[in-house]
C-alpha cells in the first residue's frame, strides 16, 4: 500500500528513509569543490542520499508533481515538491522554480520543507529553487528558502537523482485522468456480519472517499463486486469524489475489488450526482 503524506512536512513522524535512493560517491562535490549539503540556523547537514519521486500529472495544468528528497545525517532531510512542465520524460525540468504561496500547482513552482532530525519540521514559506541538468544525468540543484520558523535555509547538490514512480493507477473523472499516489484503509464496526471499511484515494487536486460494508471480519476490503446503496447493506458501498473544490456524491454503479496476496486492485464503474461526471478505470492500493 502506498502512503504519501499530503503535506510534505508530516515529516517528524514519517521516519522517512530514502531506501533505494542513492548517489555516486564520486559526485559528492560540485565543480568548485562544494560539498552537497543543506543548511539552516548555522547547522550544516551533509547530503547522504537523494532521489526524485513522481506523484502524478495535473492534466489541466500540464504539470507533474515530483518530490526531490535529500537525506542528511540521522533522520534529517529536505523535500522540494516541484511542479514540472509535462514533457513525457522521467526527469526534473531544468529551470527556476518559485515558491507556490497560493497552492496553484502551476509549472515551475515548488513547496515542501525540511526536518532537522529532532523536534523541528518546518514548511517553506518562500524562496527559489534552480535546477540544471546534463546529458549524462547529472543534476545541479540549488535552493534559497525561508522556513515557517523564520530561519533561512540553503541547499547545494550536484549528482544523480534516481527516479521512482509512486503512482499506483489512474482514475478518470469528468473527462480528466488522475494519477493515484496515496491510498489508505481503516476498519470500522461490524454490522450484518460485515466489516465497515473506510477507503481513501488521493491524486493531485483529487480525492475519493468510500465506505464499504465488506463481508467477513477482515480489516481490509474483501474481494468481490460492490454495488452502490443509499442505505447500509452487505457488499455495498457509499462515497464521494472531490475534484478541486466541488465534492460530488456517488449515486450509482459498481466497484470490483480483486485481491491477490498483498496486492489489491479496484475497478470503478461509478456515477455521481452529476450524471455527466462518471468515475471509471482502475487503481491499485
Amino acid at each position: 500500500m502506498k502512503i504519501f503524506f499530503k503535506s510534505s512536512l508530516a515529516l517528524a513522524c514519517a521516519g522517512v528513509m530514502l531506501a533505494g535512493c542513492g548517489k555516486d560517491d564520486d559526485k559528492n562535490k560540485g565543480p568548485e569543490g562544494e560539498i552537497n549539503s543543506f543548511q539552516s540556523a548555522d547547522t550544516d547537514y551533509p547530503i547522504d542520499d537523494a532521489c526524485q519521486e513522481f506523484f502524478g500529472n495535473i492534466e489541466v495544468r500540464t504539470a507533474d508533481k515530483i518530490d526531490v528528497k535529500f537525506e542528511g545525517p540521522g533522520d534529517a532531510f529536505m523535500v522540494l515538491s516541484v511542479m514540472c512542465p509535462t514533457d513525457g520524460g522521467d526527469r526534473i525540468a531544468e529551470g527556476t522554480y518559485t515558491f507556490d504561496a497560493e497552492d496553484t500547482n502551476a509549472a515551475f513552482t515548488f513547496t515542501g520543507g525540511m526536518y532537522d532530525g529532532g523536534e523541528g519540521d518546518y514548511s517553506f514559506t518562500g524562496g527559489e529553487v534552480k535546477v540544471l541538468t546534463t546529458s549524462d544525468g547529472i543534476y545541479t540543484v540549488t535552493a534559497e528558502c525561508e522556513l515557517e520558523n523564520g530561519n533561512a535555509t540553503t541547499l547545494f547538490y550536484r549528482g544523480e537523482l534516481p527516479w521512482e514512480d509512486e503512482t499506483a493507477g489512474m482514475l478518470n473523472f469528468d473527462g480528466m485522468h488522475y494519477d493515484i499516489y496515496h491510498s489508505s484503509q481503516a476498519p470500522g464496526e461490524m454490522s450484518q456480519e460485515c466489516r465497515s471499511i473506510e477507503l481513501f484515494l488521493e491524486a493531485i487536486d483529487f480525492e475519493v472517499e468510500l465506505t464499504f460494508l465488506s463481508p467477513g471480519d477482515g480489516n481490509t476490503v474483501a474481494a468481490g463486486t460492490y454495488a452502490y446503496s443509499a442505505t447500509e447493506a452487505p457488499s455495498c458501498f457509499q462515497g464521494s469524489v472531490t475534484a478541486g473544490e466541488p465534492t460530488y456524491t456517488i449515486t450509482g454503479g459498481t466497484i470490483t475489488v480483486i485481491v491477490d496476496g498483498d496486492d489489491c486492485t479496484l475497478t470503478f464503474d461509478v456515477t455521481t450526482e452529476d450524471q455527466d461526471k462518471p468515475l471509471t478505470d482502475s487503481t491499485s492500493l
